[in-house]
């Protein structure tokens, strides 16, 4: 949840800080539990789950610039209540744990990917996020981001072309 949050930030797409991980797994959790009895339409549970996280930050992106347009009305102290929420620790944490050394050599490689995909198209982020990281197959992508196939299946080659280019472009400056 974090890192969708995150990858939204860091486009600009969100304002940091105003959409709390916990409160929107809260809500999810909410309504998968409201609709658990008749199960995921297709695929599997956890495509299911996914597919309610997307629905849920989608939501909370088009609240936020509903609010925005309100904002304009409002002092400029209500806006900064809520940019300076913190955000919650006790949500869950990533299950690997790497050392110093290793988190040290990923740091750069992770903060030049992210610098990049700020300007990636927010479909090539989320299928990047999903297949790559949450590791969703295609079809599973298609359903939880509600994209054709054949789409997914172009963001992933885009995706990889990016990638590509940029690690010939490194070995270049090296």
């Amino acid at each position: 949840m974090r890192r969708h949050i995150l990858q939204d930030e860091l486009a600009g797409e969100l304002p940091k800080g105003a959409v709390n991980p916990r409160e929107v797994l809260n809500e999810v959790a909410r309504r998968a539990e409201a609709k658990a009895d008749k199960g995921p339409k297709r695929g599997s549970w956890l495509t299911w789950f996914y597919h309610l996280i997307h629905q849920e930050l989608k939501r909370q992106r088009w609240r936020l610039k509903q609010e925005k347009g309100k904002q304009a009305k409002t002092s400029p102290e209500a806006t900064k209540a809520t940019a300076s929420r913190a955000p919650d620790d006790d949500v869950i944490r990533g299950r690997d744990e790497v050392s110093p050394d290793q988190m040290a050599g990923r740091k750069d490689v992770v903060a030049q990917l992210e610098q990049d995909m700020r300007n990636w198209p927010r479909p090539e982020r989320e299928v990047f996020e999903l297949y790559y990281v949450e590791g969703l197959d295609p079809e599973e992508i298609a359903m939880v981001t509600d994209q054709p196939l054949k789409i997914v299946r172009e963001n992933l080659e885009s995706i990889q072309r990016r990638l590509r280019d940029e690690m010939l472009a490194q070995r270049a400056v090296a």
